[in-house]
């Protein structure tokens, strides 16, 4: 039950409680969300040709690591475990511990990549951490460019699709390194 205090008024007037939820009863609006849809190979080549190497580096690593865009972007060059083609991360929105396989792909663009700074993706002139809203701003630019409605979130099911398709389905195994917590994500 909803309960409201006793408000009054500077003038005096008692306005009184309300003893039941005016929303009871009202159905919840219903908010039509869109599918995610991974990128097709066809849309990842047309936007690397238009890229700059930062950003189709930055792709690379969201569609070969499953990982957020954010984790992606803490990746440090010292993190890399070369020899085994896997990198540990701790993702920042669950703080889950995952193990990440490298395809041979993301290895040959990061042994092509600049190095700068740090961090995988850095500023070239000053070395320092890309920022989020940096890298999401010219890949939504290119997108938009391209007219393709997929997102940079939308690599991340990118990868679970191609997972998906590797391990025949394997869905505790994607999820270990998605760091998905349930079969629907």
């Amino acid at each position: 039950i909803l309960m409201v205090a006793k408000v009054v008024l500077d003038e005096g007037v008692n306005l009184g409680w309300i003893e039941h939820n005016p929303a009871a009863g009202v159905k919840p609006v219903k908010v039509k969300t869109e599918q995610r849809l991974p990128w097709t190979e066809t849309d990842v080549e047309r936007i690397y040709e238009i890229a700059h190497p930062r950003e189709r580096l930055a792709i690379e690593l969201c569609i070969n690591t499953g990982q957020r865009i954010a984790d992606v972007l803490n990746i440090r060059w010292d993190q890399l475990k070369r020899s085994k083609l896997v990198i540990f991360i701790a993702q920042e929105k669950t703080n889950k511990a995952l193990f990440v396989p490298f395809t041979e792909r993301l290895c040959r663009a990061l042994d092509d990549a600049d190095r700068h700074g740090e961090y995988i993706l850095s500023n070239k002139l000053t070395g320092e951490q890309l920022a989020y809203t940096g890298i999401e701003q010219a890949i939504t630019k290119l997108r938009k460019k391209l007219g393709i409605k997929k997102t940079i979130h939308d690599l991340r099911h990118t990868a679970a699709h191609r997972l998906a398709a590797a391990t025949k389905g394997e869905i505790d195994l994607i999820a270990s390194i998605t760091g998905h917590t349930n079969s629907a994500m």
